[in-house]
């Protein structure tokens, strides 16, 4: 589906409606606090929920419509599930399923005409969206919202500050509906289907109440609902009751009228007849007398008679017309009253709709500073926390380090008595060398005064080679020895000074 399929389905669709309706939308949007609390549900990283916002909000307008709406969750549905990235543009297959209805014809669940409800009485959906983007609901079928006479009211209005009367005869051309079609932002196809709709009667051209049906049906779209196939009857029903409350006005006046020309009509035959009903012998006693004058006064008679009934219905039409433009102008003066009464309404409506806006963005502006102070008052625990942590673990280190140094100056002071002791031990041996060395010097001196009584003490002399042999191998061994002893004198010396670096360190 995602690879270049970004349909929705008729359960996918139903599904977004009823998010829809569960935002509470206020005149048949969500605003941007109410999709943000929603969408954060779906546990998506901010970035993509932006990249999401920017693509569903064609109008840039900070608000959501229904289809809108429909876009925005069937992207973090994608998005949730794992299917596949998110497109650089809207796909037109997305775009398309976002207006027309499915295959299954299941429309919107929510009117475009929406009344806008109290701000306050709002809330979100309690399962998690990851949760609710996988449960099926049912299909709900809803007909299109009906035009009612504030809808109608309202676009006549719009019809005639953008349509002169005396130019066009009534008339808004098919070039300046087509281009007031298009601001609309619906495709193509969707507007043709409304132009056929609108334009019943296919002249081309759009009549007041036309215009009121092109532009009711516009609504219908873009809140998602379905286009019916043909006018339902409310809407046929509202162009004709003007006709007939018109009719039904004329109609009492024009009745009595015409009874009074039959009337008339009825006397002159029959006071033609009466004429001619005279007796015998008058009528032959006239017709002898003037034949050709009763001919002329009769035929006389019948064109006065027609020019007098000529003359009246003249009158009559005059009187009618005359009536007609005042019944008109206090039809169009109730109108206007009723329109600026429902403007007033309106109006009124509308600024109870911002107060509340009004009070739900201070109670939201309230509920931010809470949880900016109760963020503020974390973090001073926290960093008073890591400051305490801190400070615990320089007296640790301390203690640790003092500990270290008692040790060192121990190692330190029996170092200073071995040296001492060997420093003794080779004092006691240079005198045993320097001993030593004089008995050397002493047999030599024996053995150069007995040089004739050598051969007497010769072993004794072996034995005294011997023992100075042996004081050599000692005096060579002490030397090792004090060797050793030096270079273990400048071990310490070294661990001393590198224990006194580390002291003045720590100090």
């Amino acid at each position: 589906m995602y690879a270049g399929d970004w349909r929705i389905n008729a359960e996918e669709r139903a599904k977004y409606d009823l998010y829809f309706q569960q935002c509470n939308p206020i005149q048949g949007y969500v605003t941007g606090d109410q999709a943000r609390n929603f969408f954060l549900k779906s546990g998506l990283p901010g970035d993509i929920l932006h990249k999401i916002w920017n693509l569903s909000d064609m109008t840039a307008d900070g608000r959501l419509d229904k289809r809108e709406f429909t876009i925005a969750c069937h992207l973090i549905s994608s998005q949730v599930q794992k299917k596949g990235p998110l497109p650089q543009n809207l796909p037109p297959t997305l775009l398309s399923d976002a207006i027309a209805i499915t295959a299954n014809g299941v429309p919107p669940l929510m009117s475009s005409l929406s009344i806008a409800r109290p701000v306050n009485s709002w809330s979100v959906p309690s399962q998690p969206l990851v949760a609710t983007f996988s449960q099926p609901l049912k299909s709900v079928v809803i007909p299109p919202a009906p035009l009612t006479p504030t809808i109608r009211s309202k676009y006549l209005q719009q019809f005639h500050s953008l349509v002169d009367a005396t130019k066009t005869n009534g008339f808004m051309s098919g070039l300046q509906a087509r281009n007031l079609l298009q601001k609309t932002g619906l495709s193509q196809t969707v507007l043709q289907q409304i132009w056929n709709l609108a334009d019943h009667d296919k002249d081309g051209r759009l009549t007041p109440d036309e215009f009121v049906i092109a532009m009711h049906c516009c609504d219908v779209v873009r809140a998602g609902q379905i286009l019916p196939s043909r006018l339902p009857d409310d809407w046929l029903n509202g162009n004709t009751a003007q006709h007939e409350r018109t009719g039904s006005l004329v109609k009492p006046n024009i009745y009595p009228a015409l009874v009074n020309i039959n009337q008339e009509i009825k006397d002159a035959f029959k006071s033609t007849i009466t004429t001619e009903n005279h007796s015998p012998e008058t009528e032959e006693l006239e017709r002898k007398n003037s034949i050709v004058s009763y001919e002329d006064k009769r035929q006389k008679n019948y064109e006065d008679g027609f020019k007098e009934l000529e003359r009246r219905r003249q009158l009559l039409r005059e009187h009618e017309e005359r009536e007609q433009r005042e019944r008109e102008e206090r039809e169009r003066k109730r109108e206007l009253e009723l329109q600026k009464q429902k403007d007033e309404q309106e109006r009124r409506k509308q600024m109870e709709s911002e107060r509340q806006l009004e009070r739900q963005r201070q109670i939201e502006h309230h509920k931010e500073e809470e949880r900016r102070k109760l963020f503020e008052q974390r973090e001073a625990a926290r960093k008073e926390m890591e400051r305490k942590s801190r400070l615990e673990w320089e007296r640790q280190r301390m203690q640790e380090l003092s500990a270290q140094k008692s040790r060192l100056l121990e190692q330190i002071n029996d170092l200073k008595s071995r040296e001492k002791a060997i420093g003794l031990e080779l004092q006691s041996m240079d005198d045993t060398v320097q001993t030593n060395q004089r008995k050397v010097n002493q047999a030599n001196t024996n053995i150069q005064t007995i040089d004739q009584s050598i051969n007497d003490i010769q072993k004794r002399t072996i034995q005294e080679k011997n023992l100075v042999e042996n004081l050599e191998q000692q005096r060579k061994d002490l030397y090792i020895k004090l060797n050793y002893l030096r270079t273990e004198r400048e071990s310490i010396n070294s661990s001393l000074k590198h224990l006194n670096q580390s002291k003045e360190f720590s100090k």
